[in-house]
């Protein structure tokens, strides 16, 4: 799914609504799968701890970092154009 995530960012395919719907459905299902296996090991080893918190924290954010790191000009430009007008 993030490999799906950073080709559409690469390729700026943003302009293209079909392929802006089924991203914003890959970006929710994803989110719902990752809270859903927190919440299972969560649920099957009881370990809820702040040193798990942080631990799952730092590698969520410091893999969005890393990634923000390649993507800095385009999505710069993307956010400073805005995008609003999506083309079917």
């Amino acid at each position: 799914m993030q490999a799906v995530v950073l080709i559409y960012n690469w390729t700026d395919s943003v302009q293209v609504l079909p392929l802006y719907m089924a991203i914003r459905v890959v970006a929710s299902s994803y989110l719902f799968l990752s809270g859903y296996g927190h919440f299972t090991y969560f649920w099957h080893t009881g370990d809820i701890s702040l040193s798990r918190f942080f631990q799952v924290c730092k590698k969520s954010f410091t893999t969005t970092y890393k990634f923000s790191l390649f993507n800095v000009y385009k999505y710069k430009i993307r956010y400073e154009r805005g995008y609003l007008n999506i083309k079917c």
